[in-house]
């Protein structure tokens, strides 16, 4: 063995075999960094840290976990595949992001094996979970074993940080394999969990969207109609709650009623993305009835001035791209097809829907 190297080596077995308290924790949004930190406990809420500080679970982009008895090995991989990790969030080419990504997968799940201390096997568990989730969407992939991965984690792990994440992800997942009862289910663990009252809202809306699709309207409609007089007007989960509230009404053919909704929506939440959903609830009960110029400005809106969320965005120019062909506007239809097929939308619904109806 060369000597300098072998030097090394032991210097950083010394360094990785020395027990040290502080974990990297990584926030996201307006508070995008990177801090070091002894993290003293965990829930569904978020984290606390040992100065006392706390942390809700939504501020965490995410956490290294320093290990403090595991094998150097592991310690190793658990490294290699996190930061194979960001490499595949980072990557643009193809390839690259393939192979990060297999790279990442692969790590964690020899971590995992060789790693016994709770929190740390819990968060790999998630991980390797969470990943497959996330490239099943991007690749249109089976998500079975996403759906498996995800289900076991938040039943052993349910007094984690990243468990209202992995039960996000594992309802949307199940929502895209038309298991409606099974994401019902899913926001119903979500709503007995210890977290926000903005994410038991929440939950409760996306729990009655499923059961939307389960034919329960008589049902959610009398809830949802409860759940809007409790909130704050002007309040996101307001607007949501009035969007879920006119999904109902749609599903129940009150068109006038659900219609009345949605401009109620767009008229009392400032929230661009809220305004982006209601615009396109508009738009599609429009196309549903054939008046393609009326839904053409509702799904012009979103295109134009409340693109922010992605997968909004995807379903107005999946529409536009339709729309256009009805009305014989073929150059405007194949930019919108153009549009909805960049990469930026990978993984999305709307995008798939257009690679199937082209044969991709």
């Amino acid at each position: 063995m060369n000597r300098r190297f072998g030097t090394l080596l032991v210097a950083f077995l010394v360094v990785a075999g020395t027990a040290r308290s502080d974990d990297d924790i990584y926030l996201k949004g307006a508070k995008a960094t990177k801090t070091k930190a002894a993290i003293a406990s965990e829930s569904a809420k978020g984290i606390v840290l040992k100065n006392g500080q706390k942390i809700p679970a939504e501020d965490i982009e995410d956490i290294f976990y320093e290990l403090t008895t595991s094998p150097v090995l592991a310690t190793l991989s658990y490294r290699n595949a996190f930061t194979a990790e960001r490499d595949w969030l980072a990557a643009v080419d193809a390839k690259k992001r393939a192979a990060s990504f297999a790279e990442a997968v692969d790590k964690y799940q020899k971590a995992s094996q060789q790693i016994s201390e709770p929190r740390v096997k819990g968060h790999l568990d998630f991980k390797i979970g969470y990943l497959r989730g996330k490239k099943s969407q991007e690749d249109s992939g089976d998500p079975k074993a996403a759906i498996a991965a995800l289900s076991a984690y938040v039943k052993a792990y349910p007094n984690t940080w990243a468990v209202t994440r992995a039960l996000t992800l594992l309802a949307t997942l199940q929502n895209d394999s038309k298991d409606y009862a099974g994401a019902e289910q899913s926001f119903a663990e979500l709503l007995k969990l210890d977290v926000s009252d903005e994410v038991k809202n929440d939950a409760k809306l996306q729990g009655a969207l499923a059961n939307i699709y389960l034919g329960k309207h008589a049902v959610d409609e009398a809830k949802l109609a409860e759940l809007v007089k409790t909130l704050p007007k002007g309040s996101k989960a307001y607007g949501r709650a009035l969007v879920a509230q006119s999904e109902c009404l749609l599903a129940a053919n009150k068109t006038d009623e659900a219609i009345g909704l949605l401009r109620a929506a767009i008229k009392e939440s400032p929230d661009k993305s809220l305004r982006a959903v209601a615009y396109n609830a508009l738009g599609a009960n429009y196309y549903k009835a054939d008046q393609f110029k009326e839904a053409l400005w509702e799904f012009l809106w979103v295109d134009v001035n409340y693109n922010q969320d992605r997968n909004e965005h995807a379903k107005a120019l999946y529409y536009l791209s339709h729309i256009f062909d009805r009305i014989a506007d073929t150059d405007k239809a194949a930019q919108s097809r153009a549009a909805l097929l960049d990469a930026s939308y990978a993984g999305t619904e709307w995008q798939r829907r257009l690679q199937k109806e082209q044969g991709k």
